[in-house]
């Protein structure tokens, strides 16, 4: 019997989840089309696409020459071949981050009125509760939260350049568990799906991809709803505006982040998506934390 509610709640987590995707792609699909967006932050899209490129070309103009000695007197099948291309890789698709964490000091204010952009499309009487609360963007909490996600993602590239070296299984399979664990009580349909790729080889590849991106979609989230998450307390004591999340909000948040993680690591494109996402997070900020403005 105590079966049923629980397949009832992994049913009813994976359609959250579902909607929190759509939300990222409808919210972001209405902040481009915003004359706002265009008019004011036309310049800041142009400057993140440079430097994007600029890094991106950086990068490959140390890693390439590199590689190509390797790959003429290793081979393409040796682990340090591989090895040299999946840093590569890894420096790529982590530019928007490293942009995105550099726009919060070189331009304070971006991620604020993005986000209040967004939110005042869908619920305008928040927006002055919200910004009339004081934030520090230059706390300790951002700058360990940062370091904790840089920890976590240098350490899991490191065992999983390991598991090239020691057997094929040891750091893809660390992925996966992590993965499943984390997720367990959220989304246990996506997971269960991850883990049944992981266990066919040909889709394997995949398997290790999603968890991947589950390890971004996590800093995304904490980024992306930072003027909600560093405001909660005097929403809720001074304005006396409840911000929860409840379990369907937190599978929603999962689904929202997990999708705008994939897409934020495409290169060149992926700044100008988080320019989107900030916007789209204030859209669903309403929705993902029960906010309700007192006006």
């Amino acid at each position: 019997m105590a079966a049923v509610p629980s397949i009832a709640a992994m049913d009813q987590g994976f359609k959250a989840a579902l909607i929190g995707a759509a939300l990222a792609v409808k919210g972001c699909a209405l902040a481009a089309g915003l004359p706002e967006l265009r008019g004011s932050y036309q310049r800041t899209l142009w400057w993140l696409a440079g430097i994007s490129a600029l890094l991106i070309f950086i990068g490959a103009t140390i890693a390439w020459p590199i590689q190509l000695v390797l790959w003429l007197f290793l081979g393409r099948a040796s682990p340090y071949t591989a090895l040299l291309a999946s840093v590569l890789n890894k420096w790529v698709t982590g530019v928007p981050f490293v942009l995105i964490a550099a726009c919060r000091y070189v331009h304070p204010t971006l991620v604020d009125n993005l986000f209040f952009l967004g939110l005042g499309q869908e619920h305008a009487s928040l927006v002055p509760v919200l910004s009339s609360i004081p934030v520090s963007l230059f706390d300790w909490d951002y700058l360990r939260a940062t370091a904790t996600f840089l920890a976590y993602r240098s350490a899991l590239f490191l065992i999983l350049a390991l598991g090239s070296f020691l057997t094929p299984l040891f750091g893809s399979l660390f992925a996966i568990a992590a993965f499943g664990f984390k997720i367990r009580r959220t989304e246990m349909v996506m997971s269960s799906l991850v883990f049944g790729l992981y266990v066919v080889p040909w889709t394997r590849p995949i398997a290790i991809e999603l968890a991947k991106i589950w390890f971004d979609a996590r800093a995304v989230t904490k980024e992306l709803f930072y003027p909600v998450f560093a405001r909660k307390t005097k929403l809720v004591t001074e304005h006396g505006i409840p911000c929860t999340i409840a379990g369907d909000q937190s599978a929603m948040l999962f689904g929202f982040s997990y999708v705008l993680g994939f897409f934020v690591q495409v290169p060149v494109v992926g700044p100008f998506v988080w320019l989107l996402a900030f916007i789209a997070a204030g859209m669903a900020a309403p929705r993902m934390f029960q906010l309700k403005s007192k006006l």
